[in-house]
């Protein structure tokens, strides 16, 4: 191998000085072992300098095999915006935060759906816009509201909404009906418990909701419903097992 190198360094001398410069023209060209490696030709990160010594410490080399995959992570998020920031992002656990939601299904007791209800929210920034249909049993109820979750970070989550609703009391049997439940409320929501008539709220109210690693949620509120014809209104609590998408 040694000989037939001295005899083509002679035949390059021969040659004269084009043969040497092109020899070095395709010895530049050609790739180094980095480069075929690297086929994205995608800036690696530093190798991490926070090794102490040269004995095995499992770990020290956790740290230093979760600071290089940090990196990895940080430039993949910069050079390809989509897929990769996504995957960091549920890693991290941020699918469980409420900002990430935009649609939640859910099933209420009481406040201003009535007895038992049914709300369906979609998210439209800065706020969560709802519909809900609800029953007490001698009436029925629809409403729509707003909803502002005041820390959208946490998982415990302070909101404040508010809604307005309609309250269906159907016709009773006799005059000496009893007013439907909750009858604390219902007497001021209507004029008489007997005859057909429809019950306008507004209904300003707050409440906590906890948002689970499942998207599963439980809320407790508590609203004050009041009667625009009657010019009077009451307290009702409220406590919902709701489903974030």
């Amino acid at each position: 191998m040694k000989i037939f190198f001295q005899y083509f360094l002679v035949l390059l001398s021969l040659l004269g000085p084009e043969a040497f410069a092109a020899f070095n023209s395709i010895y530049d060209r050609s790739p180094d072992t980095e480069d075929i490696l690297n086929h994205r030709n995608r800036r690696l990160p530093p190798p991490p300098k926070n090794i102490k010594s040269n004995k095995f410490n499992p770990s020290e080399r956790f740290e230093v095999a979760l600071e290089r995959s940090e990196a990895v992570v940080t430039l993949s998020d910069s050079e390809e915006e989509g897929s990769s920031s996504s995957s960091y992002e549920v890693l991290l656990g941020t699918n469980r935060k409420i900002r990430d939601k935009s649609v939640s299904l859910g099933v209420v007791g009481g406040g201003s759906s009535g007895v038992v209800g049914v709300r369906a929210d979609v998210k439209i920034e800065p706020v969560w816009l709802s519909a809900q249909l609800g029953t007490g049993g001698d009436y029925m109820t629809w409403g729509v509201g707003a909803r502002k979750y005041l820390f959208p970070r946490l998982r415990f989550l302070p909101f404040l909404d508010v809604h307005y609703s309609e309250w269906l009391l159907k016709e009773a049997d006799s005059t000496a009906a009893d007013y439907p439940f909750p009858a604390y409320a219902t007497k001021k929501f209507f004029e008489n418990s007997y005859e057909k008539q429809t019950a306008r709220l507004l209904s300003p109210g707050l409440g906590v909701a906890y948002l689970g690693r499942d998207g599963l949620g439980v809320e407790l509120g508590a609203q004050y419903l009041y009667s625009l014809q009657l010019e009077q209104g009451a307290v009702l609590g409220s406590l919902g097992l709701v489903k974030y998408f």
